[in-house]
């Protein structure tokens, strides 16, 4: 399968399709897949008032508001007949995985916020950084090669375009900020539905990748094994003409190959092929410990590399050694995910970061007001923002 293969379903006229709902009832139901009480509960507006507002009537601005905060979309978006979504936008892309239909509406409102934020932070930065990502050097999709193959080969080609040899990735976190710094890196409370990540890019939200704070990436190797699978499809399986949006962590058959591609890239990116299959002549358990303590690769990725990559005799999972504290911290302060301790317990994980950077400094320099400043933090302007400057390092806005 090719690197479109994601795409393969997605004509343009797909894309226009969807984009439009004859009302707010369309788009609840076939673009969200939320229950009538489910809206109710999350937007604080009664049922019998939502069905009002489904055929015909028009919201209030607060109501508007609060629709547009749960669906990802612009206030003025829901407010419309029809409801058009741009077909530039990846949150058109997302609502057609099998992974976000499957899971929660719960999971479904949580990986729309961290759509909003992606949104919002690109907006702050003043462009989406597409065009950075564009004009960077790309492998090409060799025909034949079976995904992992492909994957190392995307490993062997960045690294080469970083200039990082053979040498350890000491933070996957410090190397995205130090040569992606148009990538957006957000990290969400995604539940516990098996949602690893989200990649977005088009105009509008990205290119943006958001890290579940749950589940195993609570884990630094996994994390940071996360964050390189992320970047291989923002890198290679996005086609440039067209808005890209994904969620890791599901196995469906329709984008398989791309997953094997990018869990292929981020084992060999972390630790190259050529010391893999040296640390390959080790027993099982000597190589696990090295590939978790010299290059910070999982227990759980090592261990699958070990057994379909060589003829190593490989116990099972449970059997296989787990790090030492002191490698484990070692690992975990350099993947230490930002703004877990943060002046507002109110600010929602997902706009603690890159958000909470961009909307301060604006802030700070007047080009925002004080209400505008907490509506991007996800707080009210009660709350005590000044805290926040004090914690960015930003002086507050001067008096005229």
């Amino acid at each position: 399968m090719c690197m479109k293969s994601l795409h393969a379903s997605l004509s343009q006229a797909t894309l226009v399709r969807v984009s439009t709902f004859a009302n707010l009832g369309e788009l609840r139901e076939r673009q969200f897949r939320f229950s009538l009480d489910f809206v109710s509960r999350r937007t604080g507006i009664e049922p019998t008032r939502l069905v009002s507002l489904e055929t015909g009537e028009a919201p209030s601005v607060w109501e508007a508001e609060a629709l547009g905060e749960l669906y990802a979309l612009d206030a003025d978006q829901v407010a419309e007949e029809p409801i058009k979504l741009a077909s530039a936008d990846s949150l058109t892309l997302l609502p057609l995985q099998k992974e976000f239909v499957d899971v929660s509406p719960d999971t479904r409102a949580r990986i729309l916020s961290a759509c909003r934020a992606a949104r919002d932070a690109t907006s702050l930065k003043g462009g989406s950084g597409l065009v950075a990502l564009n004009q960077r050097p790309r492998s090409s999709h060799s025909r034949g090669k079976v995904p992992f193959q492909q994957g190392n080969q995307y490993a062997i080609d960045l690294r080469r375009t970083l200039g990082l040899g053979r040498d350890p990735i000491m933070s996957m976190r410090d190397l995205l900020h130090r040569h992606f710094p148009e990538i957006t890196v957000l990290h969400a409370n995604l539940g516990l539905d098996g949602v690893a990540g989200i990649a977005l890019a088009d105009r509008i939200r990205g290119p943006a990748i958001v890290l579940n704070l749950v589940g195993k990436n609570e884990n630094p190797f996994v994390r940071r094994f996360s964050l390189a699978h992320e970047l291989a499809h923002l890198l290679f399986h996005r086609d440039r003409m067209q808005p890209f949006g994904s969620l890791s962590g599901f196995k469906y058959d329709a984008n398989l190959a791309i997953e094997q591609e990018a869990n292929g890239f981020a084992i060999r990116f972390l630790c190259p092929e050529s010391e893999l299959r040296t640390l390959a002549k080790l027993d099982a358990h000597g190589a696990v410990r090295e590939l978790g303590k010299k290059w910070g690769v999982s227990r759980d990725a090592a261990h699958l590399y070990l057994k379909k990559n060589t003829s190593l005799e490989v116990p099972s999972i449970d059997q296989m050694p787990s790090p030492s504290m002191s490698v484990l911290d070692v690992w975990s302060e350099a993947e230490r995910v930002p703004g877990t301790i943060f002046p507002l317990v109110d600010v929602p994980s997902e706009r603690r970061t890159d958000v909470a950077d961009y909307a301060g400094k604006a802030y700070s320099e007047g080009r925002i007001s004080r209400d505008a400043f907490a509506r991007l933090l996800g707080v009210t302007p009660e709350h005590d923002l000044e805290r926040v400057l004090d914690y960015l390092s930003l002086d507050a806005p001067s008096v005229e």
